[in-house]
């Protein structure tokens, strides 16, 4: 039985549950999740909590495990942690979810794509691995979000020159991995970080990726922002222009629905990141359904 969500406490779940609604999605304790760039775990462990049946993948192994036995729920590129992944490259040809085909009724992530370093080998993959009319969600920053989440620099999304994580450096601004570096190092830091861990497509080109695997996708801000900000962001959201604020300059929810008919055949790419979530088809979505 599914978990009684209580209103006065935020929980992802229930966003992500809210949100498939508003797609007119219905996820079952019968539906099969995958949290794609699992990370520690914590989300899995949470869909589970809430009654669903939930596991999770990343490049390494990165899990708090509760029990031994979970590490059922969870599967990695590379068994063994790295206590540094910018380095960490893998190629398009040895990259693969290892699930089998069909397996998921919702893959979804949150703050992964900014890492991902080649996003038509990803959207292939999680399109590989979702059923026939299973949907996907994925949360991240946009690429103008007004402070870079990982390296605090403002816009450092689309400005990744060296001489602006210089000025920025000496203006104090680090992250907690940088605080005993020099300006001049935590420019360097920055580069090599934006050059190997970050990847921040236009929404224009991360559509067209998409749209070569999923019978529809589309970007569903509002409804990410509608939920748990408030009544002021849930306004603002509802309005052409306030929408396209938050998804220029805060975070893009991106809805993706599976069509195996339309599935191309996968150009070789060049690598991925090392690690999905760093530190530093086409049915009518009007259509009520459960998956």
């Amino acid at each position: 039985m599914c978990h009684v969500f209580d209103p006065s406490q935020y929980s992802l779940v229930h966003h992500i549950v809210r949100i498939l609604i508003d797609q007119r999605v219905y996820v079952t304790p019968e539906s099969k999740i995958l949290d794609f760039g699992c990370g520690t775990g914590g989300h899995v462990y949470e869909f589970r909590d809430a009654g669903f049946n939930a596991f999770g993948f990343d490049n390494f192994n990165y899990v708090k495990f509760r029990d031994p036995g979970d590490a059922a729920l969870f599967r990695f590129h590379h068994q063994e942690a790295v206590s540094y992944t910018g380095d960490q490259n893998i190629s398009a040809e040895a990259f693969r979810i290892n699930y089998p085909d069909d397996e998921f009724d919702v893959v979804f992530s949150t703050s992964v794509m900014e890492h991902v370093r080649d996003h038509e080998l990803v959207m292939a993959e999680i399109s590989r691995v979702l059923k026939p009319g299973g949907v996907s969600l994925h949360m991240y920053p946009s690429r103008w979000k007004l402070i870079e989440p990982h390296i605090y620099v403002p816009l450092g999304g689309v400005i990744q020159n060296r001489w602006w994580f210089y000025l920025w450096g000496l203006l104090g601004i680090r992250n907690e991995f940088q605080q005993e570096m020099s300006a001049s190092q935590v420019a360097d830091n920055n580069v090599l970080y934006c050059n190997t861990g970050l990847k921040y497509l236009r929404k224009s080109e991360m559509f067209e990726i998409c749209k070569r695997y999923f019978g529809i996708a589309r970007f569903v801000t509002a409804s990410w922002y509608g939920h748990d900000s408030g009544p002021f962001k849930g306004v603002m959201v509802a309005t052409l222009p306030g929408r396209s604020f938050f998804e220029t300059f805060s975070h893009c929810m991106l809805f993706l629905e599976e069509n195996k008919h339309q599935r191309p055949r996968l150009k070789t790419s060049p690598v991925i990141g090392g690690r999905l979530s760093q530190s530093p088809s086409g049915k009518d979505s009007n259509n009520e359904r459960s998956i």
